[in-house]
């Protein structure tokens, strides 16, 4: 994994600060500061790494506060190599961690542990906490060797993983057909074999309406692969 942006320089200075100025007691629970870092939905791991960008957000007594000093906190991963610490210097502020396939693992990752530093007009610090925020990080998958015919559709399903492209075993697949509305209806389905083959029984008349598409694992992400455009 690689940082790609700056690391912990200010932290320094901000505890500095903080331990000149005097916490604000008794404050409105409507003037308390809720912060998180966002992250995307899934994070996907190819050939080249994947990148986790984090924006950091928060309600209006963070963001309207008169001294934005940002916050810290901490990108968590499932592997002792995947924890990455993060630095905002600011509200709206982007951080980014990228993440490789031969170091990193797949599993659930988390922003976590946010220490926010935002002060009001009187230089008192606003009392804040943070909200936790999670991405699901999978290896990338697809289809290779792909052929329609009149008696059906063969492929092989592949992951990416630490030693490259590799078979997926046992994996569900579907065939599907593009409906009048524009909906897709699953016309066969079959698993792949230990070898990543699959071959799928159904009459294919035009293959620009057709699509392959293989289930998620606990791994690896679902592939989607429209059929060739050509009829067959």
């Amino acid at each position: 994994m690689a940082r790609t942006t700056s690391a912990l320089a200010a932290v320094g200075g901000l505890a500095t600060l903080a331990a000149l100025l005097v916490p604000a007691s008794g404050a409105a629970a409507g003037d308390s500061c809720t912060a998180w870092g966002t992250l995307p939905a899934r994070v996907t791991l190819g050939p080249h790494g994947a990148t986790i960008r984090t924006t950091l957000r928060g309600t209006a007594a963070c963001t309207d506060a008169s001294l934005d000093n940002g916050a810290t906190a901490l990108l968590t991963g499932p592997g002792r190599n995947d924890d990455v610490p993060l630095r905002w210097e600011h509200f709206g502020a982007t951080e980014q961690a990228t993440y490789y396939p031969t170091i990193n693992r797949p599993g659930t990752y988390r922003v976590v542990s946010g220490n926010v530093q935002v002060y009001d007009a009187q230089s008192i610090r606003i009392p804040a906490q943070w909200r936790d925020t999670q991405t699901v990080v999978r290896y990338r998958g697809r289809f290779a060797h792909v052929a329609a015919g009149r008696s059906g559709v063969t492929a092989t399903v592949l992951a990416y993983g630490r030693s490259g492209w590799a078979p997926q075993a046992k994996v569900r697949v579907v065939l599907q057909r593009r409906a009048a509305g524009g909906s897709w209806r699953t016309v066969a389905s079959g698993r792949s074999s230990g070898s990543g083959r699959v071959q799928l029984a159904a009459r294919v008349r035009s293959a620009a309406d057709y699509r392959l598409v293989s289930a998620s694992t606990a791994d690896v992400w679902g592939a989607v692969r429209p059929l060739a455009t050509a009829g067959v």
